[in-house]
């Protein structure tokens, strides 16, 4: 093997340069392995931290990090030799990724320094609103998470108001409306929105507010919707007074008595 330092031809089982007396990395003295962990884990991003590798010293180098995941070519992040931390930023969210940081000499032999799997957070519903409130109902809607296709995830939805315990409703992935209707009349819910993976990483959370009616403002707001107003099973119907009924009957008789008059008038032939 080639002394890193100086170039020099060595034995494989030399500890020591005899030309410069660095000590070698062979396979009978290895890099020691530097331990390799994630930090700020989140849908697109994370910051991963290892050990420096030792009996370095003096020795031109360089990290290379080799990191990918199902259906993407494995790409590669390059650190200085005194670097112990690497952001890295363009991930897909909700993967599964393989990290593995190695030292590379200028001769181009390397050695593993140690590798890590993390898992990226899903991206996150946006925009979430509501809509339809009534007394004892709502309908959430929201976006559905950006760059996530192909990935398997569940929308959760939990809410609660004050004097309840927290409910949970799940939601399809494609999913991007949810009627609630277990709700309580005149009450403040708070609703949380997130993406959650088969292993149980969730997405941050999206949220929204909404104000319960009261049971008079509905039965107000239905009686001001006029002749058609809502069925409790939701279904129109019209709502007409019998005077009405009435007057229209009266028209119905005079247009059939009309028809008579004109049926049995005489007719003059010429």
């Amino acid at each position: 093997m080639d002394c890193p330092k100086c170039s020099r031809k060595c034995g494989q089982d030399d500890k020591f340069c005899s030309e410069c007396g660095y000590k070698l990395c062979s396979a009978s003295t290895p890099v020691t392995a530097g331990r390799v962990r994630a930090t700020d884990v989140k849908s697109r991003s994370v910051t991963l931290c290892w050990e420096s590798p030792v009996s370095m010293e003096g020795v031109s180098y360089e990290i290379h990090i080799i990191y990918g995941c199902e259906g993407r070519k494995p790409r590669r992040h390059i650190s200085a030799p005194n670097t112990t931390t690497a952001a890295l930023s363009d991930l897909k969210p909700g993967m599964a990724y393989n990290f593995s940081v190695t030292a590379v000499f200028l001769s181009g032999s390397h050695r593993k320094i140690s590798s890590t799997c993390i898992h990226t957070k899903p991206s996150a519903p946006r925009s979430v609103r509501a809509t339809d409130v009534e007394s004892r109902s709502a309908r959430l809607c929201w976006e559905r998470p950006v760059r996530m296709e192909g990935v398997s995830y569940e929308i959760h939805i939990t809410y609660s108001c004050e004097g309840e315990e927290p409910r949970s409703h799940i939601c399809a992935p494609n999913a991007t409306t949810a009627a609630l209707s277990d709700l309580k009349p005149g009450m403040e819910y708070n609703f949380n929105i997130t993406a959650v993976l088969p292993n149980g990483i969730c997405s941050k959370t999206s949220s929204t507010c909404i104000h319960t009616n009261s049971e008079e403002e509905t039965t107000n707001n239905r009686s001001s919707l006029g002749p058609e107003a809502e069925a409790e099973d939701g279904s129109s119907y019209l709502a007409q007074s019998s005077d009405v009924c009435e007057a229209a009957e009266v028209d119905s008789l005079s247009s059939e008595d009309q028809e008579m008059d004109i049926f049995l008038s005489p007719v003059k032939c010429l």
